[in-house]
């Protein structure tokens, strides 16, 4: 009876598979929802958690590719280009056809005083296909007014300012008016 058990138990333990485990199909959502906690910690100033749950991302799929680029925008807001340019790097080379992705890290090549890179990411982000085309032509329009990388930095952060502006001032009515109607 012991050695009947014995068997049993032991022809439970033998596998019939071969090659690489296949990816746990829950990876890609916890892969999402890392993502989208790290990129909220990032927005909140929290750099290491943001890139602890970054790195969790990609560790989960290694294929997401905005993952990686706001990996590389973390690492910048350490104080690590090295590990910056290594995440931007890794985004290009997973979504070579994304035009956020190149030009996140054109942007990323101006800061570092890097124009002449920089502006092959720029007219790959600007050539790229999209469907998007209301934000391609943004990024077109303010890429191809600026002179230089540190120009289009400026605008947009111009830009980004005066919407953020324009937000506060809505909000602040939307919330009188709503108080005046109670």
């Amino acid at each position: 009876v012991v050695a009947m058990a014995t068997l049993l138990l032991a022809s439970g333990c033998v596998s019939t598979t071969t090659g690489p485990p296949e990816s746990d199909p829950n990876d890609d959502d916890a892969a999402d929802l890392n993502y989208q906690l790290g990129a909220r910690y990032y927005s909140n100033g929290d750099y290491d958690l943001a890139r602890d749950r970054l790195k969790l991302s990609v560790e989960q799929n290694p294929s997401h590719a905005i993952a990686w680029s706001t990996l590389g925008l973390t690492y910048e807001a350490l104080g690590n280009p090295r590990l910056a340019e290594e995440a931007y790097g890794r985004s290009v080379r997973v979504a070579p056809r994304d035009y956020k992705i190149q030009d996140n890290y054109a942007v990323f090549l101006c800061r570092q005083g890097r124009h002449d890179d920089a502006r092959k990411y720029f007219d790959r982000a600007i050539k790229a296909p999209t469907n998007d085309y209301a934000e391609r032509e943004t990024v077109i329009s303010l890429g191809g007014s600026a002179c230089s990388c540190e120009n289009f930095i400026r605008m947009i952060d111009e830009n980004v300012g005066g919407m953020q502006v324009n937000l506060k001032d809505l909000n602040a009515r939307e919330r009188k008016g709503y108080r005046r109607s109670r």
